[in-house]
């Protein structure tokens, strides 16, 4: 598939992989609440603050959770400058590309 778009003049779009040892492992990775907070920085990027109100979580359970998405080099985390309210720490997907799981046996 991606010969075809690169035949086609295409830009390839990103992908991340991750591969996990075991498949306990990555069911123990990918929680619900890990999966949602997930596709919520993929669907809009925002900050800590932001992601709490839209997923009605508090920030220290999606701080863990962000520590370890970004370690896993999912997400990324920038500062940035905000006039009104001072310096942010905006939260956004390494890849709006696939994403691959795997787990080996």
């Amino acid at each position: 598939m991606i010969a075809a778009t690169l035949d086609a003049g295409q830009p390839v779009a990103s992908g991340v992989r991750l591969t996990f040892e075991h498949p306990e492992d990555l069911a123990r990775f990918l929680t619900p609440r890990r999966l949602a907070f997930f596709r919520a920085v993929r669907e809009r990027p925002g900050t800590i603050g932001d992601l709490s109100i839209r997923l009605t979580r508090s920030r220290e359970s999606l701080t863990k959770d962000l520590r370890l998405l970004e370690s896993a080099g999912l997400v990324t985390v920038t500062r940035t400058a905000n006039p009104s309210q001072g310096p942010m720490d905006l939260i956004e997907p390494v890849s709006r590309g696939e994403i691959l799981l795997e787990a080996r046996f």
